[in-house]
């Protein structure tokens, strides 16, 4: 501590340190020039990566009694930004989510700043297969409907048109 006081006198810098605030530069400059501990990196789970489901996204660290803060902005996360209390949602086919956060905790200097990317990209429905298949038969023709999908939803349509889930759903052969 000596040291950092008598360079802080050799440079004749005249500052006012808040030592309850590690956002100020030259706090965080003389802790780590004291080689004082930094609060564990926050952990993402599950890890950071592409996923054909949505996702609750839990954020923790090492060091027990650290607050978390994060951004799913795009902007890079201070003490002011949203504190981590629950999991955050990635939901939704094609959504894509980065979630930068750092901890922070009474006695040591903050976190680094952990950032990943989260992807939601659904597996395609396989597509529907006829029962018999497509042609011309002299007799009427029961045709069903199916899909290797598990769970799948199968619409159809009898006049041309594209189905929609707005379409007749299939519940039974046609």
């Amino acid at each position: 501590m000596r040291i950092i006081i008598l360079f802080i006198l050799l440079l004749g810098v005249n500052c006012k340190v808040n030592l309850k605030d590690n956002s100020n530069p030259i706090l965080k400059l003389f802790m780590d020039l004291a080689n004082v501990e930094k609060a564990s990196l926050p952990i993402y789970d599950p890890p950071v990566g592409t996923y054909n489901k949505d996702q609750l996204v839990t954020i923790k660290t090492a060091n027990s009694g650290t607050t978390i803060y994060y951004t799913v902005d795009g902007s890079k996360p201070t003490s002011t930004s949203t504190q981590y209390t629950e999991a955050i949602p990635v939901a939704g086919h094609g959504t894509t989510k980065t979630i930068q956060a750092f901890a922070v905790k009474k006695g040591l200097s903050d976190s680094g700043i952990a950032s990943g990317t989260y992807e939601i990209k659904y597996d395609a429905v396989a597509m529907p297969t006829l029962s018999p298949g497509t042609g011309t038969y002299t007799v009427a023709q029961s045709i069903t409907l199916s899909t290797t999908t598990t769970d799948a939803t199968i619409y159809y349509t009898l006049d041309g048109t594209t189905p929609t889930t707005s379409s007749t759903q299939y519940t039974g052969a046609i």
